[in-house]
């Protein structure tokens, strides 16, 4: 009876981290202008009102455009496209941080 529930309570507990795992590797992609950046964290103001703060790792990518770029190439007010991701413990992660450059404009003769 105790092997039965033993083994009951390992697979509760498997499926558990299994949902933790799926979850934590789930990401969403937010836009916009880059807020204080300080103490491995990016804020990224989502909206006129709204404020995102990203917690940055030594895993976080960096790119500008297509290029790889480092982080202290993002600066306040640079617009981004920032994958995130909540971890196990709720922090919201960053896994990829774009610089977003405007393209230039084609000049079309008239």
């Amino acid at each position: 009876m105790v092997a039965v529930l033993a083994i009951a309570l390992a697979a509760v507990a498997e499926a558990q981290f299994e949902r933790r795992e799926v979850e934590a590797s789930m990401a969403a992609t937010f836009k916009g202008p880059a807020g204080a950046i300080r103490k491995g964290k990016l804020e990224l103001e989502v909206d006129n009102e709204n404020t995102m703060v990203f917690q940055l790792s030594r895993k976080t990518k960096y790119f500008d455009g297509d290029k790889a770029a480092k982080a202290a190439d993002v600066l306040p007010g640079v617009r981004l496209t920032v994958d995130g991701r909540r971890a196990a413990d709720g922090v919201l992660e960053a896994v990829t941080v774009r610089i977003e450059r405007e393209k230039p404009r084609s000049r079309t003769v008239q």
